[in-house]
């Protein structure tokens, strides 16, 4: 069996085509249940699968990245049968293709909440022009096939009881016994039942309202990740409210310093820099990247801006802090070395790193959502807690929203 055996893992919500306009990606549908009970699932990119491939895909893992090279397991289809793989080339084109499953999902009546399939991804646009080259779905599958994890489960780039060799592949990656390791590691999680629900969990759509809660301004200028933004909104709002700000590097920063503050953006390439007669304070902030800037002696960015700025207030009156969402903590201990040690420990206090988690900010600023007579503040906090969860929902949720909306009754 191990032979014939071809595990596929499909990275939902990845890819520049979900932040094209309103785009509902197709990938959604696999984790609902069709009106008629069963699954049908869509394969990243455009809904086929490569050609050596047709009717040889034995099992599939649904996985999401969540940040530090680790994927969450969604759900696992096993026993797939090739008759199961509606999406096959069998030397048609790719138009041919796409019609096959229009007219096959026709005859077996393909709906959610009564809303045929091929009809909820028609305003799909690619490159500002409509999609019509996409597949509504890949493989249709029974119920009893379908599972989701009990706990979760993670696949990690290093070493653990799921481990691969590679986690950064964009949107599909295949496993066969040809790649050994990674292949029986597979193998364990996909038949270990133990791990797994006894029954099919996954919903019908019916007319569950989307949960629009999450939209605020970033949402609309695609935002939601620009580091940029989110250090101006703090600076703003530092710079606003100096009660904030006083609360703030004593409670949340621990320092002792007191008022008048200043504060500055983008101070010799630092993100927000404050001051005052007692010292400085450089808050670097990352969402979606790491450290940067490593250079042959070893020093890295962090180094470089608390040796620029302690020229001005000494080394030991310079404070250095890291901020970053809850999935992408930032271990300041990875980059410290024999060349930059007495820079780096500008980010450490009493041995502890100056690592703050968005769930900190967030939890601190929504203190003073009655005292900030601000319209934009709501929007604020709701920025700050898209960061605030162990993994990164945000273009899942947004999925989620649209296909709910146009399904709705």
């Amino acid at each position: 069996m191990d032979k014939e055996r071809c595990i596929l893992l499909i990275k939902m919500y990845n890819g520049d085509y979900l932040n094209e306009g309103s785009n509902i990606g197709h990938e959604v549908i696999n984790l609902f249940r069709a009106d008629n009970g069963l699954h049908y699932i869509y394969c990243l990119p455009g809904g086929t699968i490569g050609v050596s491939r047709d009717g040889k895909v034995t099992d599939i893992l649904l996985v999401q990245n969540v940040g530090n090279n680790t994927l969450k397991v969604l759900a696992r289809i096993n026993n797939i049968s090739s008759d199961q793989h509606i999406a096959k080339h069998c030397k048609f084109s790719k138009e041919e293709i796409k019609q096959n499953v229009i007219n096959y999902a026709l005859e077996q009546n393909v709906t959610y909440n009564q809303k045929p399939i091929s009809s909820i991804f028609v305003a799909n646009k690619y490159k500002s022009e409509q999609d019509i080259s996409s597949v509504n779905f890949t493989f249709e599958v029974a119920s009893e096939q379908y599972r989701e994890p009990l706990l979760d489960i993670y696949l990690t780039s290093k070493t653990g009881q799921y481990a691969l060799s590679n986690t950064k592949f964009r949107q599909t990656e295949y496993f066969t016994p040809t790649n050994k390791e990674d292949f029986r590691t597979l193998c364990t999680l996909i038949d270990d039942d133990t791990i797994w629900q006894n029954e099919d969990t996954a919903p019908f759509v019916n007319n569950r309202t989307p949960n629009l809660e999450r939209y605020t301004f970033l949402t609309l200028c695609h935002k939601e990740y620009d580091e940029l933004s989110y250090s101006n909104m703090l600076a703003y709002y530092f710079e606003n409210n100096p009660a904030i700000l006083q609360d703030f590097v004593n409670k949340i920063l621990g320092l002792p310093f007191k008022a008048p503050f200043s504060i500055k953006r983008e101070y010799k390439h630092t993100d927000i820099l404050i001051e005052n007669a007692d010292g400085a304070i450089i808050l670097e902030n990352k969402i979606k990247s790491g450290i940067n800037g490593l250079s042959e002696d070893g020093r890295n960015q962090l180094d470089k801006y608390v040796e620029e700025i302690s020229k001005q207030y000494g080394l030991e009156n310079t404070y250095g802090f890291v901020l970053c969402p809850n999935y992408n903590i930032i271990k300041i201990s990875n980059y410290k070395n024999a060349a930059n040690q007495h820079l780096i420990a500008r980010y450490y206090t009493k041995s502890k790193e100056n690592v703050i988690p968005y769930t900190k900010l967030y939890e601190f600023f929504s203190i003073y959502k009655k005292n900030v007579n601000d319209k934009y503040y709501e929007d604020f906090l709701k920025a700050l807690k898209l960061h605030s969860s162990k993994s990164d929902t945000t273009l899942r949720d947004i999925m989620l929203e649209r296909f709910l909306a146009i399904t709705k009754k």
